[in-house]
């Protein structure tokens, strides 16, 4: 398999592309309501998940995430630029995350990042995948209904 045509896998590590494997196999048997996968690019370690919600303040929105293997050495990143908050609407600065994520501003517009550090040894399990795409999941629904709430009350 000497062929341009294939991608040569061996490029990435051991852990990290067992890591996205095992990830891919996670979000082809998730059920749907929960998340699902939207698509993933293995030359560039990047797979795309969204989900779904709604409240008492709001409908049926639709977040994505991506989850981006090759960005640090460190940690997987799980990226969500949010589609559902308009620019203007001002973010409180006293909101704080239970998790590892935080919110991130800059010219593309408001970001919540998640960093899930990376096994050097062992890929990381489905189960540790998927409890840590629920966390970030639960707080950037957290997250937007307080925004939502907040912007409502003003």
């Amino acid at each position: 398999m000497h062929n341009d045509y294939y991608y040569n896998t061996k490029t990435t590590s051991f852990p990290d592309r067992e890591t996205f494997n095992n990830t891919i196999l996670l979000l082809t048997m998730i059920k749907s309501q929960y998340y699902y996968i939207v698509g993933f690019s293995r030359p560039n370690n990047v797979i795309e998940i969204a989900f779904d919600f709604e409240s008492d303040l709001h409908g049926l929105i639709t977040e994505t995430m991506t989850l981006n293997f090759n960005e640090s050495e460190e940690y997987l990143v799980l990226r969500c630029k949010f589609a559902n908050i308009s620019d203007d609407i001002r973010v409180r600065k006293d909101f704080s995350f239970e998790g590892n994520g935080d919110i991130v501003s800059d010219q593309e517009g408001l970001k919540y990042e998640y960093l899930i550090p990376k096994d050097r040894i062992l890929p990381m399990s489905v189960e540790k995948m998927n409890t840590f795409i629920i966390e970030a999941k639960a707080e950037i629904i957290r997250f937007l209904e307080k925004q939502y709430s907040d912007y409502l009350s003003d």
